[in-house]
């Protein structure tokens, strides 16, 4: 189902407010992704894509060298968790660990550990 909502450039589809097609509210009110919900309750076999399971990092390709470049998309629906971020003195690349583990490997998320001083 969610490959049908996916488009090249953000992954899932948006709605007109901006949230993602798939984006569940819970009772506090805390935005959730019901695709992951549903996997971990074991309701699907599949993952959410992977542009969805990085965010905020979008990736982008460069024409000129095909490279790949993460950026950080700042949007106001994420300033809690870079709130909370700061208290526990996490990392962005540390809170998305798994995802870039996911896309890129162990060994890239060991050498950007690498390059921002901290170990795996």
């Amino acid at each position: 189902i969610a490959d049908q909502y996916t488009d090249d450039d953000h992954g899932i589809a948006l709605m007109e407010d901006g949230l993602c097609v798939f984006a569940v509210s819970s009772k506090e009110g805390i935005l959730h992704c019901a695709i992951e919900k549903a996997e971990q309750a074991g309701a699907i076999s599949f993952s959410k894509p992977i542009s969805c399971h990085l965010y905020p990092i979008r990736v982008s390709k460069v024409k000129k060298t095909g490279f790949g470049v993460m950026n950080y998309d700042e949007w106001d629906i994420c300033k809690a968790a870079l709130v909370r971020g700061k208290l526990l003195d996490l990392k962005l690349y540390e809170f998305l660990r798994s995802a870039i583990v996911r896309a890129y490997g162990e060994e890239f998320y060991a050498e950007l550990c690498a390059a921002a001083g901290q170990q795996t």
